[in-house]
């Protein structure tokens, strides 16, 4: 995939390293997360099938078992004031998705693209936007058989995100508690005359058990999340996700809410442990801090693509690691 053909990615990287040579304080990832078989399933599509047992052998494996991979670059400045518009993030993301579908007649759909995205944002108002290069398959299980079906697209996004935070202290025994509520409205459109806004929101509540635990112990905090695909790792997630999964912003209940714990060790190089249940999928995480201004971590957590509860859903294991200067 020759990723710098493209004039748009050539201006973002340019923006992108002047960024990184002029501002001293930001945060610098890179973040790497798949399912289980997705590289398997990207190379039968893309050398073709050629027959019947070969196309059956694919819609079996990826029928109502959606697989995916995602590898992104972030750039977090550190120093928002939050005074007013300032750049939150860039980001460039290579993404791929497969899934089949429609018993009577199986149709497989299969997507794998790149490009930039990048946030504005002020107090309460974020602004992105982005565009990617890409590539698809729409076919039935006949035309599978009969010749490759690769189509070349583009798709562009951009939209708008609200955003606020409350803090209570004395609601619950002393335990500090904090309200974040979060949305974001995205329009996408496309080379194929596809145009479609997508709608998600997200709220966080955290409580810190700190003040109330003994010294000695680790620091606790527990928390709540509610909206579509709750999950920890929702910030981390390229918006290409809701053109890929027509994120449904109110599916059944039990897929919309989240709830776990996280354990800090920073006596222990920074080490945390996170874990709970996100749409009844188990999710746990586990990072490090070696060295002053670096930091790993691995996870794995799962995803409902779907509008009803455990239907069909993606399982991602993925590590990210960051630096900080």
């Amino acid at each position: 995939m020759r990723t710098m053909s493209n004039p748009y990615l050539i201006i973002f990287t340019v923006f992108f390293e002047l960024l990184i040579i002029n501002n001293a304080k930001a945060d610098l990832d890179l973040n790497w997360q798949q399912s289980n078989n997705f590289w398997g399933i990207l190379t039968q599509i893309e050398h073709g099938t050629g027959t019947l047992e070969s196309a059956n052998q694919l819609l079996n494996q990826t029928y109502g078992k959606p697989e995916g991979a995602e590898a992104g670059l972030f750039y977090r400045p550190t120093t928002n004031n939050y005074e007013g518009l300032e750049l939150r993030e860039l980001r460039v993301d290579m993404v791929g998705y497969a899934i089949s579908s429609n018993p009577i007649l199986p149709t497989i759909y299969a997507w794998g693209g790149y490009g930039p995205q990048a946030t504005i944002g002020g107090k309460f108002l974020e602004v992105y936007g982005g565009i990617y290069q890409a590539r698809r398959v729409q076919a039935v299980s006949t035309e599978i058989i009969d010749r490759r079906l690769l189509e070349n697209y583009q798709v562009n996004f951009w939209g708008l995100g609200f955003h606020d935070q409350f803090e209570f202290n004395d609601l619950i025994s002393n335990i500090p508690i904090q309200l974040e509520i979060k949305t974001r409205h995205t329009q996408f459109t496309t080379s194929t005359n596809e145009n479609n806004w997508y709608h998600r929101w997200k709220i966080n509540i955290l409580s810190d058990f700190t003040k109330v635990t003994p010294e000695f112990l680790p620091n606790i905090n527990g928390f709540l999340i509610l909206g579509p695909q709750p999950s920890p790792s929702f910030e981390s997630q390229g918006l290409i996700w809701d053109y890929l999964w027509k994120v449904d912003p109110f599916s059944d209940l039990w897929s919309m809410v989240g709830i776990g714990f996280r354990i800090e060790l920073k006596k222990t190089l920074g080490a945390y442990v996170q874990t709970g249940l996100f749409a009844g999928y188990l999710g746990a995480e586990l990072g490090i801090q070696p060295l002053p201004r670096f930091k790993v971590n691995i996870k794995t957590y799962e995803l409902e693509t779907s509008s009803a509860f455990q239907a069909q859903g993606i399982r991602f294991w993925g590590a990210e690691a960051g630096i900080e200067f």
